[in-house]
């Protein structure tokens, strides 16, 4: 009984930190794989091997129930790796990143946005239909950055801008904005503010890094 637990304790406690390691960026993720993983995998042999002794001694195949339950666990953190794995592997069409966002629009239909500060992204996963240039996402706000759920690809050249905060390492190119839903640009970036102090705002410039689009 008392492997049982160890095993069910520590197996349950790897598979919340693999699945959150997939919802949310962690620098320490690493220290709780090798801590969670190294104390699993002594528990477990030490379980095999003494379930293998009572086997023998009894005969009776409930002596590896702990081993059985150990393998349990094994297998639902393999597919919990395996679902989102696949999800990440899958062919892309566009993505696009700047402004701590990383947007990776699948050929399927999915989606994988991470926002957020360094180290601390936010994952979020969903479907986007493509209408021309348009996308349109199954969410309506992400965070303070992302508060549309329409985004439209576009081609900017250095001449469109007039603002020489967004001028300052601009690369002319193609480009994802939020729109809103009448097709009018977003803009809730604060650039500068004017000689009266008033605020400047631009709209966030997310670069595409690849379009597959045919």
């Amino acid at each position: 009984m008392k492997r049982i637990t160890s095993l069910s304790i520590i197996g349950i406690l790897f598979a919340i930190v693999l699945y959150y390691s997939y919802q949310f960026d962690n620098l320490f993720r690493i220290f709780f794989y090798l801590i969670l993983g190294i104390s699993f995998s002594v528990i477990f042999y030490k379980t095999i091997i003494g379930n293998y002794t009572d086997y023998r001694n009894n005969k009776k195949a409930i002596s590896y129930l702990p081993t059985s339950i150990g393998i349990g666990f094994i297998l639902l953190n393999f597919g919990i790796y395996y679902h989102f794995e696949k999800k990440l592997n899958l062919p892309s069409l566009i993505k696009a990143q700047n402004h701590g966002v990383y947007a990776d629009f699948k050929e399927n239909g999915e989606y994988i946005i991470k926002s957020g500060s360094w180290a601390t992204k936010v994952h979020q996963y969903g479907t986007y239909k493509l209408e021309d240039n348009i996308i349109i996402v199954d969410k309506l706000k992400f965070d303070d950055v992302l508060v549309s759920n329409r985004f439209i690809i576009t081609t900017i050249q250095n001449l469109d801008l007039t603002n020489p905060t967004e001028i300052e390492n601009f690369e002319s190119g193609k480009y994802l904005l939020e729109i809103d839903s009448k097709g009018n640009e977003i803009k809730n970036r604060l650039l500068n503010f004017d000689k009266e102090h008033n605020e400047i705002f631009g709209s966030y410039k997310f670069e595409i890094t690849l379009d597959n689009r045919k």
